[in-house]
């Protein structure tokens, strides 16, 4: 895998920052990240591709693993605010936007609180099965589709 297409709606410089955050947390030593970037309309695309340093010998295994946990994290970071965001307002359209913030906030620490290792292990498995098949992944898209339970589990407690 090594490479694959990220589309979404999400900033992205913001997107770029948290995958060079996140890719530095993986600890995939000898490993380099390239990211580019293209906007089309309301849609932002990334190429994030994952290849062994010149001098270093790094399995495919361990791309495709780091790959995968870069998008978990991005579905359950970025991803998951915006939609937390979006319900808040829903939810709430007289609202200013500190009350929303504060919605979001709280919404965000019942989630860690409620932080389930089997939920981020769930999310991981079908992000890896999904880019087995798969070099393009559209990051709300999958998150509502393919993640349901977990979408709806934002909605609740927002």
């Amino acid at each position: 895998m090594g490479s694959i297409l990220i589309g979404t709606r999400q900033p992205l410089p913001i997107l770029r920052e948290e995958i060079e955050l996140e890719f530095l947390r993986t600890n995939l030593k000898g490993a380099v990240l390239s990211l580019k970037d293209h906007q089309t309309g309301k849609y932002g695309f990334l190429d994030l591709t994952i290849l062994p340093d010149r001098n270093e010998r790094i399995k495919n295994e361990q791309i495709n693993e780091a790959v995968t946990k870069l998008i978990r994290y991005l579905l359950t970071g970025i991803v998951a605010q915006d939609i937390l965001e979006r319900v808040a307002r829903s939810e709430y359209p007289f609202a200013t936007k500190e009350e929303i913030r504060s919605v979001v906030d709280t919404s965000r620490r019942i989630l860690a609180e409620k932080d389930d290792p089997s939920l981020n292990q769930t999310i991981q498995q079908r992000v890896k099965e999904f880019l087995a098949n798969h070099q393009y992944i559209n990051l709300e898209g999958f998150l509502r589709f393919r993640l349901k339970e977990y979408a709806d589990h934002l909605h609740e407690v927002t």
